[in-house]
This record gives C-alpha cells, sequence and structure tokens, in this order.
C-alpha cells in the first residue's frame, strides 16, 4: 500500500548586505532557495532603505527553487507543495508600452507569479512602475518599459 502525501511548507531566508569590497561598496545580494518539492511562489520582502532599482523574484526552469535580489536586504519567502499534478514553470520576456503575458498550458491553473527585471537597461534606466499579478486563474502579467521575462507558476493541486 502506498501513502499518499500533501505536504505543503514555506522555506523563508533572510539575507542582509553586511559584506563590503575593497573600497567600502557592500557586495550584491541574491538568494537562491530551494524547496524539496514543488515551488507554489516566490516571494520577496524588502527590508532595508534604499531604492533598489531592479528588485526580483523568480523562479527557476527547475520549479523547486527561487531567486530574490535586492542590493539593500531581503527576505525571500518560497511556497512549496508537494501535491501539484503537471507543473510548470512558463515564462516570456516583453519590454514597452504593452504588459507582457503568461499562460499556463491548458488544464493548468497559475500559482504564482514572478518577474526579472532586464539588467542593465540602455543608459541605465530603470521601471518606477514595475508590476507583475495573477491576471486571471491560467495567466500572469507583469509590466516594465525597460524589459522583464515574467514568469507563471502553473499546475493542479490534486
Amino acid at each position: 500500500m502506498s501513502e499518499k502525501r500533501s505536504d505543503s511548507v514555506t522555506v523563508t531566508q533572510t539575507v542582509t548586505p553586511t559584506s563590503t569590497d575593497e573600497n567600502g561598496n557592500i557586495n550584491i545580494i541574491f538568494l537562491t532557495i530551494f524547496c524539496i518539492c514543488q515551488v507554489l511562489g516566490c516571494h520577496a520582502k524588502y527590508t532595508k532603505g534604499g531604492n533598489e532599482s531592479y528588485p526580483h523574484n523568480y523562479p527557476l526552469d527547475n520549479g523547486t527553487t527561487c531567486n530574490c535580489y535586492n542590493y539593500y536586504g531581503a527576505i525571500c519567502v518560497a511556497s512549496c507543495a508537494s501535491n501539484i499534478r503537471n507543473h510548470e514553470v512558463r515564462h516570456q520576456y516583453g519590454a514597452g508600452e504593452v504588459p507582457v503575458k503568461v499562460s499556463c498550458s491548458p488544464g493548468n491553473f497559475v500559482l504564482g507569479c514572478g518577474i526579472k527585471p532586464r539588467h542593465p537597461t540602455p543608459g541605465n534606466h530603470f521601471e518606477k512602475w514595475r508590476t507583475w499579478a495573477v491576471k486571471n486563474v491560467d495567466s500572469c502579467e507583469c509590466y516594465d518599459y525597460f524589459g522583464a521575462t515574467c514568469y507563471a507558476l502553473c499546475g493542479q493541486i490534486i
């Protein structure tokens, strides 16, 4: 007889900019969190002052890992679960005035969204009104005029 498990967990890790280079500049902070099962969402709370121009949080294609970045420090959270069927990470790059939409495969539902802004951008510009959110039951939508990869975590909860 096989045992069916439907464990869900939240993995949290805090990163703070504590190291500096030889000139006293804070080293870049990039955090990767691994789930032992499948990622439902990648989230970040930015903890320090300062205005990070290119913050991001997004899943890797393997579906078990989240990446977060903020120069000033962040709390990175990965929501994970083992009871997801047809789990997939979809992504699409876009730039300009039209938001980027990423859709799940037919029959799948969106579980979470993420974004990775283009960096560096020509002229070192950055988007002041960057957004990423669930668009509807099976897609995510992201906006960054200067370019970003939009991510959708998709699947079916069983």
